[in-house]
């Protein structure tokens, strides 16, 4: 198969689903490193989360300015710079004469916002916020292939992805379905020649590929080519494309959703003929 032809890129067709299914089947397997049983892989974004809760764990802490363009700083030298950039020298004074009068920790995140809250009055406005970064949840993926291709697509829409590894083995309809895929119950029906006929044409096809081709011998039914209507091509396996024989000649477009009346009745006169 191509790069791109695979169930992974959305491609449907026999080919896609057994390599979907021989990958499925590995993956169920319980002989990969998962740690859980029926894996379903979650691609997953690293987001920071801020809380004015000092009390609660946390990774970083930050001042904020909550006005103007919210500024933030990861120091006293970082924000100091930007009020010395921002304030007259006088006023950049008076904020250093208050630091060191009283004896501020300058390591001490909650001590700085206060002191400025002090000294520029509501100006900046300075809060201390905690971050945790946290991963949410994206989508799900029945393989880690197909988890790895959506990272691939979008990973520049996000901050920081990863697939994480869950298990389907209290998701009883998931499960089932995942179950049925690897064990063979669930299969992959081509519908080319459309539902409502697909089970009975696959039952008849290989004896109306031979009725047919008796009757283009013949030059059609009571030797009349009029009714020399279908032609029909197996392709791989089980596959068959059925034309409208004059479109066919002409290189033209296959039938589809061929009624199934219809069906019945190719197959009913090709046996007359046969016989």
């Amino acid at each position: 198969m191509g790069s791109n032809e695979s169930l992974i890129y959305g491609q449907l067709n026999q080919a896609t689903f057994t390599d979907f299914i021989s990958r499925l089947s590995v993956e169920q397997s319980g002989n990969r490193p998962h740690a859980t049983a029926n894996p379903l892989f979650s691609v997953q974004n690293e987001k920071l989360v801020w809380t004015r809760d000092s009390e609660s764990c946390h990774q970083l802490s930050r001042i904020f300015f909550c006005v103007d363009d919210h500024s933030s700083f990861d120091s006293y030298e970082e924000m100091l710079a930007e009020i010395i950039s921002d304030q007259d020298s006088a006023e950049v004074n008076i904020f250093t004469d208050h630091i060191n009068e009283n004896n501020i920790d300058t390591s001490n995140l909650e001590d700085i916002a206060e002191a400025i809250n002090v000294v520029f009055d509501d100006e900046y406005d300075a809060c201390v916020m905690y971050g945790n970064y946290e991963w949410e949840h994206i989508n799900t993926h029945i393989t880690p292939e197909a988890a790895h291709a959506f990272i691939e697509r979008k990973k520049h829409d996000y901050r920081k992805l990863r697939v994480y590894a869950v298990s389907a083995y209290l998701c009883w309809e998931m499960k089932a379905i995942i179950d049925g895929l690897v064990n063979g119950s669930i299969q992959y029906v081509d519908k080319a020649i459309g539902s409502d006929v697909g089970n009975l044409f696959y039952e008849f096809a290989d004896g109306l590929v031979i009725a047919l081709c008796e009757i283009e011998s013949i030059g059609g039914i009571g030797g009349d080519p009029a009714w020399l209507k279908y032609t029909v091509k197996m392709k791989q396996g089980n596959t068959y494309e059925v034309y409208e024989h004059r479109k066919y000649i002409e290189g033209r477009y296959k039938l589809r959703n061929l009624p199934r009346e219809t069906l019945i009745k190719m197959w009913e006169e090709s046996c007359k003929v046969v016989r």
